[in-house]
Parts: C-alpha cells; sequence; structure tokens
C-alpha cells in the first residue's frame, strides 16, 4: 500500500511541475508533507499488524505526568520550527540562491532550505545554519535576486535587466537632459525586446552630484531570461546605443581622478 501511495505522490508531482515549472518550490513543500502522511500512515499500519496499541506508547510518556510535559515542550519548539520552514517556503521571501541581509547584520547567499534550518554562506564561504524560527522572527533585505541565483533558478526568469551607471564631466551639465533622453531613444529603436510599456522601469536619470563628476543611471528591462546568450547579445546593443548617445551630444565621459600624496620621510 505505502508503494502504491509513493508512485501515485510522485505521478502527481511529475504532472505538476510540467504543467507549470514555476511552481517547484511549493510543489517541493507538497511532497515533504506527503511524505509526512505516508510515513505517519505506515507507522500506523505496522503497529496495528504488530498489535501494539498506541495508548500503551502513550502511556510511557504520560507516567507520572512527566513524560507529558517533556514531550509537549520538546514538541513545542520543534513545531515552531516547522511551522516557521512552512511559511518560508509558502511565502517565498527568498529561495535558494538569493542574497540576503539580515536584521542582525549576517549577510550571505542562501545555500540550501529545510523543514527545520536554512543554511547561508557568508562572505568568507563559511556555511551557517540558522533555525527557521529566528529567521521568520526579524527583519530580512533580500539584496539581490536576478545576479544571485542559482543557475537552475535563472531559468525560471522570463525578464532580464541592464543597468549602467554613467560619469559624466561637470562641462557638460547642460547636455545632460538631451543626454538621457537620447539614450531611452536609442534603447528603444536598437532593442526591440526593451520593455516600455510601464510594466518596468525604463529610464535614464541624473542622480548624484559627486566630487569630480555628475552620475547617471540608465535602468533598463528587457523581455529575455537573463544569462542566457540573447541577453548577452541585448546587453551589447545597449551600451552601443549609450555609446551612440554620447557621441551625438558630444559627451565624453568622466574618468575617475587619482590623489598621490608625496611624503617625505626623514631618517
Amino acid at each position: 500500500m505505502a508503494l502504491r501511495l509513493i508512485q501515485f505522490k510522485r505521478y502527481l508531482i511529475g504532472h505538476a511541475v510540467n504543467r507549470d515549472p514555476d511552481k517547484l518550490e511549493k510543489v517541493i513543500i507538497v511532497d515533504k508533507i506527503m511524505d509526512t502522511i505516508v510515513f505517519a500512515y505506515l507507522s500506523l499500519h505496522i503497529l496495528n499488524t504488530l498489535n501494539i496499541e498506541v495508548s500503551f506508547l502513550s502511556s510511557l510518556f504520560a507516567f507520572g505526568g512527566m513524560g507529558t510535559l517533556i514531550f509537549s515542550l520538546a514538541s513545542k519548539d520543534l513545531a515552531v520550527l516547522v511551522v516557521s520552514g512552512l511559511a518560508l517556503n509558502v511565502t517565498e521571501k527568498f529561495r535558494p540562491g538569493d542574497q540576503i541581509r539580515l536584521g542582525d547584520s549576517t549577510q550571505g547567499t542562501v545555500e540550501k532550505m529545510g523543514w527545520l534550518y536554512t543554511e547561508i554562506r557568508l562572505g568568507d564561504d563559511v556555511i551557517v545554519k540558522l533555525p527557521n524560527s529566528q529567521l521568520s522572527g526579524q527583519r530580512m533585505v533580500l539584496c539581490h535576486r536576478i545576479c544571485t541565483l542559482s543557475k537552475s533558478n535563472l531559468s525560471r526568469l522570463s525578464k532580464s535587466q541592464v543597468f549602467q551607471t554613467l560619469r559624466i564631466r561637470y562641462e557638460d551639465i547642460d547636455k545632460v537632459e538631451a543626454l538621457n533622453a537620447d539614450i531611452l531613444a536609442e534603447i528603444k529603436e536598437s532593442c526591440p525586446l526593451a520593455i516600455t510599456d510601464g510594466t518596468r522601469p525604463f529610464r535614464a536619470t541624473w542622480r548624484e552630484f559627486k566630487d569630480d563628476h555628475l552620475e547617471i543611471g540608465v535602468d533598463t528591462h528587457y523581455n529575455t531570461k537573463p544569462a542566457c546568450n540573447v541577453y548577452w547579445d541585448n546587453r551589447q546593443k545597449v551600451l552601443q546605443a549609450i555609446s551612440r548617445a554620447a557621441k551625438k551630444n558630444n559627451i565624453t565621459f568622466a574618468r575617475p581622478k587619482y590623489h598621490i600624496v608625496d611624503q617625505t620621510y626623514e631618517s
């Protein structure tokens, strides 16, 4: 019976994944829940076959009231971990491959998400295992998803982003407005995959005054998967469009300035 249940479960899971690959994480959760149900059914069936009453096992823990208290306290912490893990997986606050920063300043890449614990790889490649109850109870910032997703997760994405920061000389401050307009026009003309209907950012904006230059941010999105050949070809077209817009406005990008300090020491 248990074997038939497992085979039926695998059939349902395979059918669900083939129909909608984007719901892989949720299907994995259902798979774990069904495994638990099958295990519980099989355990009860074995006990029934061996003519062992469940009430007899319960009486062992309830002897003198102490067993019940110990079991309740232990199962409470376990239940909190399981419920927290289930909540994290269902809400998809983060996924394996995402880079996150927690409220306690812990920052790293999510390696694995389990029922009870989540593994995070820190910047020094040290992997820490944090209880799910601790993760669900504190503030979390998703630093970046597209650039840090694992290769398997990248294939699920249907859109991508190209972001560029431009350094403009102060001598060209009066040309910034025309430059931004020409950048967007050039990108829109040369990149048919660009998303320009307002559902994604499509902008070139003057962002800040810096010590030796003006900073312009070009933020555009496209109907192509990231990290594929089409994405890299499209990214090159975006850079070429920015270059054409700069030449059209006779703008030369500002180069970083370095200050060399000459210090002389007397012996």
